[in-house]
């Protein structure tokens, strides 16, 4: 799964200049940085400005862009690593299939719409990445699966599931449903699709009961499952409960939301996917706050990183820029120094951050050991 450093966009800028390329093939906001640093701060533009044809690839506007996508991929992992030295993690990341594949009972539904509901457990940070949605229906045909969320608004697009009778079929997707909310105390999902009563699902369950020789728990709001301790294949519900849902329209998802029990079936459905908590969330989650030490020194590290890259394209560059010939020597220098300046970044970050901000992590128990000598 890629990373996501969508929180690092807009932090540092590529350029703050009269740049000698030509200003209408630079990326769009390319002067633009949240925290007021730019790559070429640390490594002048100057040192990139050979390109004759600023279109050509390795113009010093894809350099500086390239570097700067690295860049926030590896202060992501290095803030990650870093945090997880001193910490652990709340819950275990579980990667699996939600349902049942097949049974032979046809599912009777009265209803116009059916599907699944999410209610997750509230975990700042936490996130279910879906990646297949399937069904066992009855007949050949095709069902489109909708997730929508609890304020009634549509996640990602529909999926599109072309059944076999009796078989189950799945269909990739690229779904991410977070598992905290602002507004409301829980996050909640709705996997819907329309019913067809010449194609109704099969009676599905959350997991074979018989196989596991465990019960399949019951869909409660007042006496959550993920508040007890699940293993193996069923350890999704130490994050969440799903269960089958019906209703008559689509815009009363808020409402729904608050009703405090439902099906303990899938309605015919699977959900593949992942439940993950990103340490980093500490850090940030939607933007920094540069009023914050630790947003400060994660922009510094994103330059330093970023300029670090660049740095070295250029000395690495079996071509030389024409201003880099001279420069090599200087650059080698400064990538050891901004190397020590990175690292020192990282360091701050991993031991100042909150990390009450997130609900992935915990700080791991200190056991101390030592001999202990009995005395007659």
């Amino acid at each position: 799964m890629a990373l996501d450093t969508s929180c690092f966009d807009g932090v540092i800028g590529l350029a703050n200049c009269e740049c000698p390329c030509r200003i209408e093939i630079a990326p769009e906001g390319y002067d633009e940085a949240t925290s007021g640093l730019y790559i070429t701060d640390l490594v002048p533009f100057a040192s990139l400005d050979s390109a004759a044809d600023c279109a050509d690839p390795a113009n010093p506007w894809n350099i500086l862009a390239r570097a700067e996508a690295e860049a926030k991929n590896i202060v992501l992992r290095d803030i990650q690593a870093g945090l997880m030295k001193s910490n652990q993690f709340t819950r275990q990341q579980w990667l699996g299939m939600i349902g049942e594949k097949t049974r032979r009972e046809t599912q009777t539904l009265d209803t116009t719409y059916a599907g699944v509901r999410i209610s997750a457990a509230r975990i700042k940070g936490g996130y279910f990445h879906i990646n297949r949605i399937g069904g066992c229906f009855n007949a050949n045909g095709t069902v489109s699966v909708q997730i929508y969320d609890r304020f009634n608004a549509t996640v990602g697009a529909a999926v599109v599931l072309t059944t076999v009778a009796g078989a189950h079929v799945s269909t990739v997707c690229n779904i991410t449903l977070p598992l905290w909310v602002d507004g409301a105390e829980n996050a909640e999902y709705f996997a819907v699709y329309t019913v067809d009563q010449d194609n109704l699902p099969r009676q599905t369950r959350l997991f074979c009961s018989p196989c596991t020789k465990k019960a399949v728990p019951t869909f409660s709001l007042d006496s959550p499952y993920y508040k007890h301790n699940w293993s193996g294949a069923e350890s999704w519900a130490n994050w969440m409960m799903v269960g089958a849902w019906g209703h008559d329209n689509l815009t009363d998802f808020d409402l729904e939301a608050l009703e405090v029990l439902t099906g303990s079936g899938m309605n015919g459905l699977t959900i593949s996917g992942e439940l993950t908590c990103d340490p980093a969330s500490a850090v940030c989650l939607d933007t920094l706050d540069f009023n914050d030490p630790v947003s400060l020194s994660t922009a510094h590290a994103i330059r330093y990183q970023a300029a670090m890259i660049t740095a070295e394209k250029i000395i690495r560059n079996p071509e030389p820029y024409q201003n880099s010939v001279s420069s090599r020597e200087i650059l080698g220098a400064d990538i050891k120094q901004w190397a020590e300046d990175y690292q020192k970044q990282i360091d701050y970050i991993r031991f100042n951050v909150n990390t009450r901000n997130t609900d992935c992590i915990f700080c791991k128990p200190k056991y101390s050991m030592g001999l202990q000598t009995k005395t007659p």
